[in-house]
């Protein structure tokens, strides 16, 4: 098919070093997050030129958005070679119809046909699917932290498999959020942000993200999200940064502002 064709075309470009980092900047860095009656920030800084953080969305024509957030194991040319083929996959295959926990196993057996054999690489993150009319979405994790809550704080979503391993056949699952109920703002975040050690060899955690997002709350969005960063690094002080670091903020603003959507 027509569309399976091109898929091919796109997959085939990132074989290359020049091809790869044309598709990465295009697919992923270049890539911009507007969600229906959401305002959203993000900061998206890979180790290397190239890295295995990814941000992606699809709006669809009823106001209903996906959002997915992925984590690919390590950094650099491999890893954003992989990040790279997950966007590509996820414009395929995303759609209406598919659930998140559908999107993540079509997107785990899409992997797995094109991943060589004798590769070991995997990726984990959050599949969202945002029904702003309701208020509400819902998610499912391949292997990631929930989001982190201006009310509700740090949201254990049920925990599935990476994509990307031969274990992963199991099935996904989806977790409902209430924003009425856990908060209208919230944070998305990869490992590189809650990983990141000090000098004294102490991990900024989860803990310590939360309660920077708490200090910073009432920013404007893209403001909290520089504070935040700014924190971490304050935290890391001359210890090295080892792994890429994405952290998304996002904030609900309501069901009755059709100008700004």
């Amino acid at each position: 098919p027509e569309a399976s064709e091109r898929v091919r075309r796109q997959l085939a470009k990132v074989e290359d070093a020049e091809g790869l980092e044309d598709a990465f900047r295009r697919h992923i860095v270049e890539r911009t997050i507007r969600i229906p009656r959401f305002d959203v920030a993000v900061h998206l800084q890979p180790l290397e030129a190239i890295g295995g953080d990814l941000v992606w969305h699809r709006e669809y024509p009823d106001g209903v958005s996906d959002l997915v957030h992925a984590d690919v194991m390590g950094h650099g040319p491999d890893a954003g070679r992989m990040a790279t083929q997950m966007a590509v996959l996820l414009d395929e295959l995303a759609s209406p119809a598919r659930s998140p926990h559908e999107t993540v196993m079509a997107l785990h057996q899409s992997l797995m046909r094109i991943m060589p054999e004798d590769e070991i690489r995997f990726a984990t993150g959050l599949c969202f699917r945002f029904e702003p009319e309701h208020q509400r979405a819902s998610c499912c994790s391949f292997g990631h932290e929930g989001p982190i809550f201006s009310e509700a704080g740090l949201v254990h979503v049920k925990p599935g498999y990476p994509v990307g391993l031969a274990m992963g056949e199991k099935p996904w699952t989806d977790t409902p959020l209430d924003l009425r109920e856990l908060g209208t703002r919230f944070l998305v975040f990869s490992d590189g942000i809650t990983e990141q050690f000090n000098i004294e060899g102490e991990m900024f955690e989860a803990e310590g993200l939360e309660a920077a997002f708490r200090r910073h709350v009432n920013a404007p969005l893209d403001q909290l999200v520089r504070d935040v960063v700014e924190e971490v690094a304050a935290f890391r002080g001359a210890a090295l940064v080892k792994d890429d670091q994405t952290l998304l903020a996002l904030e609900f603003r309501g069901t009755t502002d059709p100008a700004r959507s």
